[in-house]
């Protein structure tokens, strides 16, 4: 049996089928609305963070990762609606606080497991020690 042009193959998925998707996935996941509310996060973004799933769905974005990721984040959902922005200098880097308290956040979901921590935040285990040490970050004592 054939299907008509247009008509999709796929199934409807619910929300519940999506979240469980992306419940799957290592790396983490934090979906944003056009106002840059947090609609959805998945287990892995989660544990980096620190949160709990119901505490920051609907929260700002700025309250999650900071403004200087946001405003990043908003010239990129931006520049995917309307183009590229005249000027196209890469934004700058979130400052370093923002970037601390992720690295903080991700040690401390990993446990300090240094080559967990690496792969979730998509570096080297030399690059994140390297970090560690420009941001004098110190393990806790267990």
């Amino acid at each position: 049996m054939s299907q008509s042009i247009g008509k999709s193959a796929a199934p409807d998925l619910t929300r519940q089928d999506l979240e469980a998707v992306l419940d799957t996935l290592a790396e983490g996941v934090v979906a944003l609305d056009t106002q840059g509310r947090v609609v959805g996060i998945n287990r892995a973004a989660c544990d980096i963070l620190g949160v709990q799933r119901q505490e920051v769905l609907r929260m700002d974005c700025r309250g999650l990762f900071g403004a200087g990721f946001c405003t990043r984040a908003a010239a990129v959902r931006e520049s995917i609606e309307v183009g590229p922005a005249v000027d196209d200098s890469p934004a700058p880097d979130p400052p370093a606080e923002d970037a601390r308290e992720v690295l903080r956040k991700t040690l401390q979901a990993t446990g300090w497991n240094v080559a967990k921590a690496a792969r979730r935040l998509n570096i080297s285990r030399t690059t994140l020690y390297e970090r560690i040490a420009r941001f004098g970050l110190t393990r806790p004592n267990d």
